[in-house]
């Protein structure tokens, strides 16, 4: 099982959306301490974040499930009933 969270870490990693914490302080610092500058340079930051982990996760996820541990399933030999396998 720990290998198998091993292969879907680099998905999980690359996924995380971290902006929500970087805007939240920045909007809690008070006014008139550069907080006019941070915030829009905060919020151009997690929104070209999330456009690019956005675009490009469905590379990531590929590619970590291209290398597959040795005696990891598979998603659909792990369940077969699912569509996973594409049949």
């Amino acid at each position: 099982m720990v290998q198998a969270a091993a292969r879907h870490g680099p998905g999980l990693t690359w996924g995380g959306l971290r902006g929500g914490i970087s805007l939240a302080l920045a909007l809690s610092i008070p006014s008139g301490t550069g907080r006019d500058l941070l915030v829009p340079l905060t919020c151009a930051v997690v929104v070209i974040s999330v456009l690019v982990q956005g675009l490009s996760i469905g590379k990531v996820v590929k590619a970590s499930m291209c290398q597959s541990a040795p005696g990891v399933p598979t998603a659909h030999e792990a369940a077969p009933w699912t569509n996973a396998g594409g049949s």
